[in-house]
């Protein structure tokens, strides 16, 4: 079966913000885990469409996130957060999207490239940079769930994403003492935007 490809694509600029809730996962030193926290992303997206079904996205931006460190409260009997890990990206993803016949809802799929900025440790009293720690390039896979609305030429959309780490985020030898060590990190997006074209496909 063969994909009819027209011979000038549409292409749509954009620009785009949310929130992540992004956390850490695998190794993790005794008595402790990992819990959520709460950051932002931001950038410009570049959309060609393909045909009337498929098309490309790429959407360079900056992403802050990280995730909490939990530890026992044996007083209260509970969890409580004790450092609180943040990590920044310069963002590099490509996506395929599939629209549906109404190309208003789609869904996403693709990989997101990030290269690593910055990597500190917070907790009450001091915030450490441990960039020295952080592998320079982290690659995620990423799926995502999102809706157009029309208006005008251009439209806003609303995408809800998941990405899950493929690589670690740090890089410490295991015979040596770090602050955190090997894990990936993953997030949930919700992302809003808009796109503008500025080309029309043939038909």
């Amino acid at each position: 079966m063969a994909i009819q490809l027209d011979t000038r694509a549409q292409v749509e600029l954009g620009a785009y913000a949310g929130i992540d809730n992004g956390k850490l996962s695998g190794d993790k030193y005794a008595n402790t885990k990992y819990k959520p926290n709460i950051g932002f992303i931001m950038g410009l997206s570049v959309d060609m469409q393909i045909n009337d079904l498929i098309s490309l996205s790429f959407q360079p931006g900056f992403i802050s996130t990280g995730s909490k460190i939990q530890v026992p409260d044996t007083i209260r009997n509970e969890w409580k957060d004790s450092v609180t890990i943040n990590v920044k990206y310069l963002l590099f993803p490509i996506y395929v999207k599939i629209q549906s016949k109404s190309k208003r809802l789609y869904f996403s799929s693709g990989l997101e490239f990030g290269y690593g900025l910055s990597l500190t440790a917070k907790n009450e009293n001091e915030e450490v940079d441990i960039t020295q720690e952080l592998n320079k390039w982290n690659v995620a896979m990423a799926f995502g769930i999102g809706y157009k609305i029309p208006i005008k030429k251009s439209h806003l959309y609303f995408e809800l994403r998941y990405s899950q780490g493929l690589i670690n985020i740090t890089k410490p030898d295991p015979e040596e003492d770090s602050n955190i060590p090997r894990v990936k990190i993953s997030g949930i997006k919700l992302v809003t935007g808009f796109h503008i074209p500025i080309s029309k496909r043939n038909q």
